[in-house]
């Protein structure tokens, strides 16, 4: 097969940032809640309180910028739940008096009450409301692509419905078990995982032409057509994730039993490499405790 680099159509064009992903999924809820007659109020794009900006504020009431929930828009390959997404949503809904929060990576997007995320004696299981998958994407531009822009659009709409009833006293949201709670935590830790992987073997393909031959040819050992599409970095992408994930889950239910020193990342570390060659280190404790029973 060919390892041809093919020119990229769109590099010259430009691309979508947080900003603008935020005043498009704010135009497509104002869409609904008009569509679907919803009582609610509008939702606005980057409404200031305290001198910070959001990224969208749904309002109580029509006419009213009084906060109801307040969305913090990540792009995908930034995890939702993490710490550091919350207390930032946080910051902004809290001057607001936002009864609600949501943060958002276009794939994600993850609905908690405000007081409870706020209350540090209730379970993690208790803060979420809710969680809808709006797609599964890598790039913030496919969010322009019709399948999923409609993907969006329906999760939105679910969402906003499950607000109303909400506000309106006819929803009771069971709690989350905490079963439930563990898969979509690795759920939500894969699928941000091969975002990244998914990019770095898009650029790597563009750029590397040996990289390129071997990932087709590892393509036909596994049965599959490879043809430079997204699909097919999305593919490789999901299949690292899946494989990161479990080791460290491999990792963690040994950790005991072999004595192992706890998984531990420096906040702070920023360098891919530099994380590489850490976890490498402790897969490598696993295999070399087997090598010697």
């Amino acid at each position: 097969m060919s390892s041809q680099i093919l020119p990229d159509p769109f590099a010259s064009q430009a691309h979508l940032t947080e900003r603008s992903v935020a005043a498009k999924l704010c135009e497509w809820m104002n869409e609904t809640i008009r569509n679907e007659n919803l009582l609610l109020g509008e939702a606005w794009v980057e409404t200031e309180a305290g001198g910070r900006p959001n990224d969208i504020l749904l309002s109580r009431s029509p006419g009213s910028r009084r906060a109801l929930c307040v969305v913090e828009v990540k792009l995908p390959y930034v995890d939702s739940l993490s710490q550091g997404v919350i207390k930032q949503v946080l910051d902004y809904a809290l001057p607001l008096q936002a009864p609600y929060v949501c943060t958002c990576n276009i794939n994600q997007l993850i609905w908690f009450h405000t007081e409870k995320l706020l209350d540090l004696t209730t379970s993690p299981a208790e803060r979420i409301i809710d969680r809808y998958h709006l797609s599964s994407i890598a790039d913030p531009d496919a969010i322009t692509q019709p399948a999923v822009r409609l993907s969006i659009q329906q999760e939105l709409r679910r969402f906003l419905t499950d607000l109303a009833q909400m506000v309106a006293g006819e929803r009771v949201k069971p709690r989350l078990a905490i079963d439930d709670l563990l898969i979509f935590r690795l759920y939500s830790a894969i699928e941000t995982l091969a975002v990244h992987y998914t990019a770095l073997v898009a650029e790597q393909t563009q750029k590397n032409p040996a990289f390129a031959q071997k990932l087709a040819s590892w393509f036909v050992e596994q049965g599959w057509n490879f043809t430079y599409q997204t699909q097919d970095y999305d593919k490789v992408g999901r299949q690292a994730a899946y494989l990161l994930v479990n080791k460290i889950l491999f990792y963690t239910a040994l950790q005991q039993q072999l004595h192992l020193p706890p998984l531990s990342i420096p906040t702070d570390l920023f360098d891919g490499g530099i994380l590489k060659a850490i976890l490498q280190a402790y897969f490598q404790k696993v295999l070399d405790i087997e090598g010697r029973t």
